[in-house]
């Protein structure tokens, strides 16, 4: 490389002699007809190597000699862009370091060839780069700030990214390791699809535009052949800016060894002619050879449109057979048989881990239990409120059926034989009453204390027979009765412990949920008769209550709650997928037109 600063730049070495005559390796191929939408093959040397040498020199494109102290090392372009030394050159232009004397960060400033700039077709290649990077921020894309002319020259600025492409380190090193092939690939691939998602196909990607990054990885460039997909809807405020500067694409323009079946037959191109190219750089970087060899542009293209790539693990053993897989199936001469984005392509490279699902789930839990506390706490309160405004009234109603019940009439009561009685059939009468003129008592029935403490027989209950009262031919808990006799343990119930122990009235301190419902239970002692010993039978009538408002609000409390609870879970698991998606994608936004 020369470095000198006057004259135009020199042409790069011939690169036919590596692949056979009529194909480069690296050089981007054109239409097979028609005007194209990039340089010819035949006619333009290969793109520079961005950011690849330093000499001492800014290599200047071609300009009369009244414009030549303008692109002198020192020179100031359009009174922004302070030139520092040539990074690079090629039959496009020249790549230049630059420092952005506004913004005073180093920018790579790339111009185009004073002979392309006449020719519509590459002028909107460099549109389409700037236009590319205001419609996708990714850290896996190299950022495109802005298009200028100055003395004639069109140029672009570009970020400037330290490092070496893809291409010279494979030429320097071989074949990559394992796990380093894995994490480059999946920064590519994430890239695209974050472009994909923009509505943007590169079409042009290969090792030589893939820049290897201390601190951000693989980062994708040059989007010069870049064109518009068809195939998946953009928002309108993307599609209107994307369809002034990158357009469908059909052309056959490309780099031969990288360029997709699709690509070689001019057919419409989509997402899937950057996962064929992706397929061959991943077999690439494995392997350390193309996926498919040839000595011309005829037999390149034969290899890509007939010939089945070999498998990677002949070459290297080592590599998963799921990789393998993954790069046959992008290989794929069909692109409906590829994979069906770049995202699939970047979760099937990135290395499984059950960590993030484990934290997935702890969190979604987590969430989940403490909604079901706040709603078992809600339900505790106010139960809590219900009862002690129930417990006063429970107690007054089973006062009331004690009171109507007769001492003689109970102690002849001693079997299911005896419900046909005067006494008995008294008795139920009074309940039934009480029940018709307090229907919030579901229940009624006296009981016998028999042995202490806990253990006691029903004497007379309101429903004291079994009744099917759904024809169902079942007896439920519900439908079946409390003959006289029956005995019945109180364990359990600590109001009524306390009634028999105290002698006065009690109510149980919570409410019971069985298979009958949801009840509240009171309890008031029968008076015992005039000039009868303490020691007399010890009779007890009980009232259960039904709360219908209380079953409303439980089951509310519950299925609000359970939802909320099993919602919460479910956004969890989106949320977090979401993220690690979004960081796969960056951020997509409108593109905004490019300032010439």
């Amino acid at each position: 490389m020369t470095t000198s600063s006057r004259g135009a730049p020199p042409h790069p070495e011939d690169t036919e002699a590596r692949l056979g005559p009529g194909l480069a390796e690296d050089q981007p191929a054109g239409d097979a007809g028609g005007v194209p939408d990039a340089p010819s093959v035949d006619s333009l040397p290969d793109e520079p190597e961005a950011l690849s040498a330093f000499p001492t020199a800014v290599l200047p494109p071609e300009k009369n000699p009244a414009q030549e102290n303008v692109w002198d090392v020192g020179g100031v372009i359009a009174g922004r862009y302070r030139l520092v030394q040539t990074l690079g050159k090629g039959g496009m232009g020249a790549v230049i370091l630059a420092e952005d004397l506004f913004l005073r960060r180093q920018v790579a400033l790339k111009t185009m060839h004073p002979e392309l700039a006449r020719n519509p077709a590459a002028l909107n290649a460099f549109r389409q780069e700037v236009a590319l990077a205001h419609a996708v921020n990714h850290p896996n894309l190299a950022r495109t700030f802005d298009l200028g002319q100055a003395a004639g020259v069109t140029f672009i600025t570009m970020e400037y990214l330290p490092g070496e492409s893809l291409k010279q380190r494979l030429q320097r090193e071989g074949p990559l390791p394992l796990r380093e092939a894995l994490r480059l690939g999946t920064d590519v691939a994430q890239a695209m699809y974050a472009s994909h998602l923009a509505g943007v196909v590169h079409r042009d990607l290969k090792p030589a535009n893939v820049q290897l990054t201390p601190d951000r990885g693989a980062v994708v460039m040059d989007f010069g052949l870049a064109a518009g997909t068809e195939h998946k809807p953009l928002p309108r405020v993307v599609a209107a800016a994307r369809s002034e500067y990158i357009q469908p694409s059909s052309s056959s323009a490309g780099t031969p060894t990288y360029m997709a079946p699709e690509q070689w037959r001019g057919e419409p191109q989509g997402p899937a002619t950057d996962v064929y190219a992706f397929g061959c750089i991943l077999f690439e970087m494995l392997s350390g050879r193309s996926p498919f060899l040839a000595q011309n542009r005829h037999a390149m293209r034969a290899a890509h449109l007939e010939a089945r790539p070999p498998a990677v693990r002949t070459l290297r053993p080592e590599a998963p057979a799921a990789l393998e897989k993954l790069i046959l199936q992008c290989l794929e001469k069909d692109p409906a048989r590829r994979p069906s984005s770049m995202y699939e392509v970047a979760r099937r490279l990135a290395p499984s881990s059950v960590v993030p699902h484990f934290v997935t789930a702890g969190m979604a839990l987590a969430a989940s239990l403490v909604l079901l506390l706040a709603g078992w706490g809600l339900w505790t309160v106010a139960k809590s409120l219900l009862i002690s405004q129930m417990q006063p009234a429970a107690m007054c109603l089973a006062e009331r059926v004690a009171a109507a019940m007769d001492r003689e009439h109970l102690d002849a009561i001693r079997s299911p034989r005896d419900i046909d009685t005067p006494g008995f059939q008294s008795s139920v009468a009074a309940m039934h009453r009480l029940r018709e003129q307090y229907p919030v008592i579901r229940y009624a029935y006296t009981m016998r204390m028999v042995r202490p403490p806990a253990g006691w027989e029903f004497v007379v209950d309101a429903d004291p027979l079994d009744h099917d009262l759904n024809g169902d031919g079942v007896l439920v808990e519900d439908e079946k009765g409390s003959p006289p006799g029956l005995v019945y343990n109180g364990l359990g119930y600590p109001g009524l412990l306390r009634a028999y122990q105290q002698r006065r009235t009690a109510a149980e301190p919570d409410i019971r949920i069985d298979d009958w419902g949801i009840f509240f239970s009171a309890y008031a002692p029968v008076a015992a008769r005039p000039g009868k010993d303490a020691a007399e039978t010890f009779y007890l009538a009980g009232v259960d209550l039904y709360n219908s408002p209380l079953v409303r609000l439980r089951l509310v409390i519950q299925v609000v709650f359970t939802l909320l609870a099993v919602g919460a879970a479910a956004a969890i698991v989106v949320l977090r997928w979401r993220q690690r998606r979004e960081l796969m994608v960056g951020s997509v936004r409108a593109p905004q037109a490019p300032r010439a």
